[in-house]
C-alpha cells in the first residue's frame, strides 16, 4: 500500500509544483484507491496510476466513471 501512496504523492507534487490555483485531485485519488483495492484486497494489480500521455486513454478511469454512473442511476430509480 505504501508504494501506491508514494506514486500518488509523486503525481500530486508534480501537479501542484509552482501552481497557485486549485488542483482537482479526484482523478488521482480514484486511481490510487483502485490500485489499492485491486492490488491489496483482490490480488489483481491493475496499475491504474500509470503515466498516461493522454488521460482520456486511461481505461481504468473510464471504467470508474461508468460504474459511478450505473450506481447513480440504480440508486435514483430505487428511491
Amino acid at each position: 500500500m505504501n508504494n501506491h501512496a508514494d506514486t500518488l504523492q509523486e503525481k500530486l507534487l508534480k501537479e501542484v509544483s509552482g501552481r497557485k490555483e486549485p488542483v482537482d485531485i479526484f482523478p488521482y485519488i480514484t486511481l490510487n484507491a483502485l490500485d489499492i483495492i485491486c492490488g491489496e484486497l483482490l490480488i489483481f494489480h491493475v496499475v491504474a496510476q500509470l503515466p498516461w500521455p493522454d488521460p482520456s486513454q486511461n481505461k481504468w478511469d473510464g471504467a470508474l466513471k461508468n460504474m459511478a454512473k450505473v450506481g447513480y442511476i440504480t440508486l435514483s430509480f430505487n428511491c
